[in-house]
């Protein structure tokens, strides 16, 4: 994302009871069990663009279950498969 003259155009909330989208990574790296002001301090860290890594519930409830943490070598399909056995 490019930051644009009133900033990148979002703000975040940190809303325990609300869940939906979850971001997992800014900028290539974890930011899952940093406090929310660290993370607006990471976005901000980014200069005029940063990159966000945001999963859905479905998608981050699947990567628990694999006790996996969501990267973006899973988007690209640079990194190894894994199958799940129930």
């Amino acid at each position: 994302m490019q930051k644009g003259s009133s900033g990148y155009g979002f703000n975040l909330h940190s809303e325990k009871s609300r869940p939906g989208q979850f971001i997992r990574a800014v900028n290539g790296v974890s930011v899952k069990d940093m406090q929310h002001s660290e993370v607006v301090a990471a976005i901000k860290a980014g200069g005029e663009e940063t990159s966000l890594l945001v999963v859905d519930a479905e998608t981050e409830e699947f990567f628990k279950m694999c006790d996996v943490l969501p990267t973006e070598e899973y988007l690209s399909g640079t990194t190894h498969t894994f199958a799940l056995s129930f």
